[in-house]
Order: C-alpha cells, then sequence, then structure tokens
C-alpha cells in the first residue's frame, strides 16, 4: 500500500479524480486476511475516522472547485447588484402618547394609568398605522395604483403572482402592505415607520402621507366613538324628557285634585290656619278687654252702673259742668232760702246735669255690653273658622306626603334629565375636536442611498464567502464520500 503524503510526489490526477479514488491518504490499511469460512459472521462496518490532516487533505485537493465556486459566488453577487431593482427606505419617528390630549374635565374616554394599559393602547393604535383603512386612504390620495410598482407584475410564465382584485386601488393596498414596516421601540412610546421603494422621493412621500393618514384615522376614530355615544345620549333624551313631563303632569294634577296651594313655599291652607290662629289670639285679647270694661262699668253684685268708671269726654265735660254747678248751688243756697227763685234754677240745672251724666253712663255700659256681645261672637266665630282651617290642613298634610313624594320624582327624573342634556351638549361639542396626542419627531425625508441591494463590493464579497463556503462544503462531502466508498471495498 502507498499513499500520496507518503511518496512526496506530486498528484498527477485532477482534484476529483484523486478525490474519487480509493488511494487517498487514510487510515493505515491491514494486511488481508484469510476468507472467513462460510459459517463466521460479515464484520461489522464502521465510519471512516476524520482527522483535521485529512480534512486539509480534502481541501487542498478541492482546491480548484473552491475558488470556482467563490468566483460564480463574486459574479453572481455583482450581477445582482447590477440587475435588481433597487429599494430606497425612508424611515419617520413618531411618539403615541397613550394618554389623549385633556381638554375637558370629564371626557368620553378614560385616561389610562397602568403601565401594562399605555404599552397596550400604543401597540393597538401601531396596529393601526398599518391598518387596511390607513393603507387605502393613502392608496386613494397618492394614486398609488396607476404607478407601475404598485400594479401586479407577471410571472416567470406569464401570469400573474396572484389573481388580480377587480378594484387596482385593492392591488396597490397589498403590495403597499408587503413595503412598509412599523415596530415600538422597546421601554418608550416611540414608534418608527419604515418604507421602501424604487425611489427616494417616493418612500418619503408615502411615509409622509401614512403619517397624515394614521393621524387622521385617530381623529376619525375617536369622532365615531363620540358620535355613538352622542347619538345613544340624544335617543335617551326623548325618553327622560318625557318621564319628566309625566312627571310634572302628575304633581301639578295633585295639586289641583286635592287644592293644593302654595305661596311661598308653604299651603294656603297651613298659612290661613296660622293667620286664623292669631286672630283668635287677638279676639280673645278684645274679649277680655270687653269683659274687664263692663265689669268696670257694672256692679256684678247689684247690677247698677258705676258712672265713675265712665272716662268719655262727654262724661268728663258733665262732670266738670257738674262740679261748677253744684258749688254755685250750694252758695246759692246757703244765701237764699228754698223758694228763692235763683236757688231753685240752680237746683233744677243741676238735676238736668245728674240726669244727662245717668244717660251719658247708661250709653256706656250699653256700649260695653254691645262690644262684649261683639267680642264674643267674634270670638267664637273665629275659633269655628280656625277648627275648620285645622281639619283642612290635617287632611291637606296627609296629601303633601302624596305630593312631596310626587315632587321627589319629579325632581330626580328632572336633574337625570339636565344632566343627560347637557353632557349630550358636552359630548357634541367634543366630537369636533381632536384630542389624539400623536407627535413626529422625526418626519421622514428622501434617502441618500438605496438600503437594498447593498454596495457592489459588499455583495461581491458575501457572494464569494458564500461560494467559497459552498466549495468548501462539496470537497469535504466528495472526501468523505471517497473514504467511505474505500472502507466498503
Amino acid at each position: 500500500m502507498y499513499s500520496t503524503l507518503d511518496s512526496g510526489k506530486a498528484p498527477d490526477a485532477s482534484g476529483l479524480r484523486r478525490l474519487a479514488r480509493r488511494d487517498l491518504p487514510s487510515t493505515p490499511r491491514v494486511p488481508p486476511r484469510a476468507a472467513p469460512s462460510p459459517a463466521a459472521a460479515p464484520a461489522a462496518f464502521s465510519w471512516p475516522r476524520v482527522s483535521l490532516e485529512l480534512m486539509l487533505t480534502w481541501l487542498r485537493l478541492g482546491l480548484l472547485w473552491i475558488a470556482v465556486l467563490a468566483a460564480v459566488g463574486v459574479a453572481s453577487g455583482i450581477g445582482y447588484t447590477m440587475l435588481a431593482k433597487p429599494k430606497y427606505t425612508a424611515y419617520a419617528d413618531l411618539i403615541i402618547d397613550p394618554a389623549n390630549l385633556q381638554v375637558m374635565s370629564n371626557d368620553v374616554y378614560q385616561r389610562a394609568f397602568d403601565q401594562a394599559a399605555q404599552i397596550l393602547a400604543v401597540e393597538s393604535k401601531l396596529r393601526v398605522l398599518t391598518s387596511g383603512n390607513v393603507l387605502r386612504r393613502v392608496a386613494t390620495d397618492l394614486r398609488l395604483a396607476e404607478d407601475p410598482e404598485f400594479q401586479p407584475q407577471a410571472g416567470l410564465f406569464g401570469a400573474g403572482d396572484a389573481a388580480p382584485a377587480t378594484d387596482p386601488v385593492l392591488d396597490a393596498v397589498g403590495i403597499l402592505e408587503k413595503k412598509i414596516g412599523a415596530w415600538r421601540e422597546e421601554r418608550s412610546f416611540v414608534v418608527t415607520l419604515a418604507v421602501s421603494t424604487e425611489a427616494a422621493e417616493k418612500s418619503a412621500r408615502i411615509a409622509t402621507a401614512l403619517v397624515e393618514a394614521f393621524k387622521s384615522e385617530l381623529a376619525r376614530g375617536e369622532a365615531d366613538g363620540v358620535s355613538r355615544a352622542a347619538v345613544a345620549l340624544t335617543d335617551r333624551l326623548a325618553e327622560l324628557k318625557a318621564g319628566v313631563t309625566a312627571a310634572e303632569d302628575a304633581v301639578a294634577d295633585f295639586r289641583r285634585t286635592h287644592d293644593l296651594q302654595e305661596s311661598q313655599g308653604e299651603l294656603v291652607s297651613t298659612g290661613t290656619l296660622t293667620t286664623l290662629n292669631a286672630q283668635v289670639a287677638d279676639a280673645q285679647k278684645a274679649l277680655i278687654s270687653a269683659e274687664s270694661r263692663y265689669r268696670e262699668l257694672t256692679d256684678p253684685a247689684s247690677g247698677r252702673s258705676n258712672a265713675d268708671a265712665v272716662d268719655t269726654a262727654t262724661m268728663v265735660q258733665l262732670r266738670t259742668q257738674y262740679s261748677i254747678l253744684k258749688q254755685q248751688t250750694d252758695a246759692a243756697a246757703s244765701t237764699y232760702g228754698p223758694l228763692h227763685p235763683a236757688r231753685a234754677t240752680a237746683e233744677r240745672q243741676l238735676a238736668g246735669l245728674a240726669q244727662q251724666i245717668a244717660e251719658e253712663t247708661r250709653r256706656a255700659v250699653q256700649a260695653a255690653r254691645l262690644e262684649l256681645e261683639q267680642a264674643r261672637g267674634t270670638l267664637a266665630e273665629l275659633e269655628t273658622q280656625a277648627r275648620t282651617a285645622r281639619d283642612t290642613v290635617a287632611s291637606d298634610g296627609q296629601a303633601l306626603v302624596q305630593l312631596r313624594e310626587l315632587e321627589r320624582d319629579a325632581k330626580a327624573k328632572s336633574e337625570v334629565y339636565e344632566a343627560f342634556l347637557t353632557r349630550a351638549g358636552e359630548v357634541a361639542g367634543r366630537e369636533q375636536l381632536d384630542t389624539t396626542n400623536v407627535r413626529v419627531i422625526s418626519p421622514a425625508t428622501p434617502p441618500g442611498a438605496r438600503s437594498w441591494p447593498p454596495k457592489m463590493m459588499v455583495s461581491a464579497g458575501l457572494g464569494g464567502f458564500a461560494g467559497g463556503a459552498l466549495g468548501i462544503a462539496l470537497a469535504l462531502g466528495l472526501g468523505f464520500l471517497a473514504e467511505t466508498r474505500r472502507l466498503r471495498a
């Protein structure tokens, strides 16, 4: 047995031939043994032992193929760079704040304070950025259906890659969806949007349009939600208004049926009773005064009139005249005799004054008696009216309990209706406000270089590396295959 490594001579055959031969350097071949007897069992097959020296030998023998495949890889990389359609990627960075702008103290949408909820809100809005509504709006506004890049292309056999849609805009949307990408930066609310097309200006224009369409879609979504809330509130208002009207009509009917009239927050019957009670008290005072006056003018024991208690102006004048005339009569009596004309005249005048005093006394007593009877009648009438008023107030009090219940029900319904009416007005005004908190921190600009394919040197290097790796794998595989055949022989 001989080996190429032991002989030290250059190989006289090509690499593939030598790799296919069985005289490659390998583990030492054992001397041939005598043929086993027919009864002996066949020896088990063992895989070849691969060593670093043996692998280097396989690589050296396949060096030509390695070089050829590496050269083919370099050429393929250069050719792909020259023939492939370039792609230009424009980027735009946004901050999507999960907490919308609070322009109202009691907004329709609740603010999220939990961090997990905020992340979910940002992720949801990120999905809106690449949603069909946004893409369709961009495709329509930029008329991408008329752009050849966004039209279905024919396949290798003349047929389209997919069945074309009936709407060219849908075809453009499907192609645009494959050319965009959006992701959120870790531990932040910053979202990056990437758009790749065959032209730098086109990529930047589409990225800008996507951002604007995204903001409009968020605003429209909020407006739709607010509009639904406003419609629901408005529909509820009609029912609430009917309930308030029915409750207020029930209060008015109850008042009219039970004659419950109020003045300054108090029932008229209650006010009437209060007035009657005051009048009864005044009548009682007047009766006491009349009785006292009458007792002064009459003697309770004998029933005679007491002229001294009469203090009218006429009585005072008569008493004055009587006193003067009495003095004159006494003087005449001491001067003249009983039959003297002057004395008789004075006595007649004195008797006339006494009679006038008696008449005035009778008139005073009669007036006091009439006043007493009138006071008694007035008190009795007022007490009767007061009793009637008390009965009315008692019945009105029972009815007032039911009235207050009806009023509370009407007030509660009215408050709910007013709250809904106010809220409906606020929501209707909120519908016109855009509270989305999306801010562009890096607007899309036309890229200065293409993003794909890479530069020619990079493509050539990658192609050469791939070809060389393929050649190395081929050389090692053929060498291992030759060694396996040799061991089986």
